[in-house]
């Protein structure tokens, strides 16, 4: 298994001797998760670990279904000074930068 990456995940006890679970997301986690925000809507994510959905922070859950999950996250827009490098008119760069502000929202 030469290249292979061992990945791993840390458990963590927090002061009320709840185990968090720390590191890379499992595909189980995120099913878990989109479940859970069909049901709920995407709120009360600290919920999620308090019945004991997930070994997961609600913070940990909010910023995995903002950045990754989310099903009209846009992932298929250019990297913002590559695409304003290719346009001459300050309109187009303006443009641009709507757009690329419109998806970091």
């Amino acid at each position: 298994m030469q290249g292979a990456a061992k990945v791993s995940s840390k458990r963590v006890n927090d002061r009320c001797g709840a185990t968090t679970r720390k590191g890379p997301w499992m595909s189980e986690e995120d099913e878990v998760l989109l479940e859970y925000v069909q049901r709920h809507g995407p709120r009360d994510w600290s919920s999620i670990r308090s019945k004991g959905l997930l070994p997961r922070t609600g913070k940990s859950c909010r910023l995995r279904w903002v950045n990754k999950l989310q099903p009209n996250l846009k992932t298929d827009t250019l990297d913002f000074f590559a695409a304003a490098s290719k346009v001459e008119s300050r309109d187009s760069i303006d443009f641009l930068m709507l757009e690329f502000l419109d998806n970091c929202l």
